[in-house]
This record gives C-alpha cells, structure tokens and sequence, in this order.
C-alpha cells in the first residue's frame, strides 16, 4: 500500500463533519470545510489550536510555501497589532504580505513541492 504524501504547510480542507476525542474523552466536531494545516510535527494543525495525529498511511515531505504564508499570517494577525487595517494605512494587502513572506522561505530553501509556485 503506497503512503499518501503531504507537504509542510499544505493546506486541506474537511470533506465533512469529523467527529474527533480530545484528552479526557471530550469530544468535538471539525466542521466541513475547515482549513486544516499539515505540520512538521506529522500532525494536522486546526485555526482553533485543535492537533491531530496523521495516520501511519501519511508522508510529510517537502514544502507548501503558500500555505505555510497562510499560516504565519493568521499567526501574525492574531498575535500582533498588525492586520488588514494596519495594511491599508501602507497601501498594502494581506496578499502582498504572504507572497513576501513565500519568497523569504524559498529564500531560504524551502522550495515549494505543491507545485503553486515556480
């Protein structure tokens, strides 16, 4: 059986209702269409702090630079004063931000694997 391969970053999308237990037997609900981000750390990664394993069916190799941008802005955004407001007062976007920050990890290296970018 051949292992799904995922990259860094890479962002995917619920199908559907999942119905996930956290510690303790708690349980909870990732609703369709929630950004999940895939993780270094062979986890999936939810904007609500929410981890789960990835299965043992699943790779994570290479890079997706624009979903790791993505991902540092939300972190950005949520964690400093700077958000779209602060932007437009620079006449910048959320957008010029990400690709700045995609060309910093390919600067880097970090070379994207999803094929989004050249």
């Amino acid at each position: 059986m051949s292992k799904k391969i995922y990259n860094i970053g890479q962002i995917l999308t619920a199908q559907k209702d999942i119905e996930i237990e956290r510690c303790f037997g708690t349980k909870d609900t990732i609703k369709k269409g929630t950004k999940i981000y895939i993780g270094a750390d062979n986890f999936a990664h939810h904007r609500d702090g929410t981890i789960q394993p990835l299965g043992e069916d699943i790779d994570v190799k290479g890079y997706s630079v624009s979903g790791l941008a993505e991902f540092i802005w939300l972190y950005i955004k949520n964690y400093t004063p700077i958000d779209e407001d602060v932007l437009e007062e620079y006449d910048e976007t959320s957008d010029c931000v990400k690709n700045s920050i995609m060309d910093a990890l390919e600067e880097l290296g970090m070379y994207d694997h999803t094929g989004n970018r050249s």
